[in-house]
């Protein structure tokens, strides 16, 4: 059975894009984090698994990727280049990739993704959960899919899809449901996206994290590298996962 529709997002007007012109203060402001930074708990070695969000590549997530190994991850890009909105394919590859890397070595992957790149990260943990081992989404269209945010109109031409039958699509694989830890992180003050489609309204272990940040600013964010590394450092893993083939 469904969840009940959310009706009360809305698409953001052209002139919401000039809350962006915050992004270079956003990545600005780390450098004035180092030592608060520096503070937050290290990683365990865990991997996790970084997805660029539409339009943009791997590079984009490079300083957030440093960032993440500095601290004691094992982080790394998803390896498919630029994000061309391929949505299910990228998916379907993906999956499959986290399915070899579990053969392996017996780890699940965290998925940290931004914009379109979370939207992914949560159709992989929703097809193949036994492989994920957290989602973690930085202004991710979760309410609607592209419907809500200011390339609606573009991302359905260039994709030949119909928003309003792929705002019901998103809302039955989102009402399906998904098992792991989940945080949402979303900012009021985000120029892309109405902040209140990035919020996970379908799974009630999903926490939804607040902070001020624009779009393109968040994967360079102090604020929102500190969320990542609580969110973490919150749902470290008891037992790493055995592998399948011992």
């Amino acid at each position: 059975m469904l969840s009940a529709f959310p009706v009360y997002c809305r698409t953001p007007k052209p002139e919401t894009l000039l809350k962006e012109f915050r992004a270079p203060l956003d990545f600005l402001g780390v450098f004035g984090a180092i030592d608060e930074l520096k503070n937050l708990r290290s990683g365990d070695g865990r991997k996790i698994m970084l997805l660029p969000g539409y339009t943009v590549g791997p590079a984009y997530l490079a300083p957030l990727e440093k960032y993440l190994n500095w601290k004691g991850y094992d982080a790394f890009e998803w390896g498919l280049g630029r994000n061309d909105g391929d949505f299910d394919s990228y998916a379907c590859v993906i999956g499959e990739n986290l399915k070899r890397e579990f053969y392996e070595d017996g780890q699940k992957i965290t998925l940290v993704g931004h914009s379109l790149g979370g939207a992914i990260a949560r159709e992989v943990a929703r097809q193949h959960g036994e492989y994920v081992q957290e989602v973690i989404t930085l202004g991710t269209p979760i309410v609607g899919g592209a419907k809500y945010t200011i390339l609606a109109e573009q991302y359905a031409a260039t994709h030949g899809i119909n928003i309003e039958e792929l705002e019901e699509e998103v809302h039955r694989r989102n009402s399906e449901g998904i098992r792991c830890p989940i945080t949402a992180i979303y900012s009021r003050e985000d120029g892309f996206i109405d902040w209140r489609a990035a919020r996970d309204i379908y799974n009630a272990q999903a926490r939804n994290i607040e902070v001020t940040s624009s779009h393109m600013g968040m994967p360079l964010s102090a604020p929102v590298w500190k969320e990542i590394s609580n969110a973490l450092t919150r749902n470290t893993p008891n037992k790493r996962s055995q592998n399948l083939l011992n």
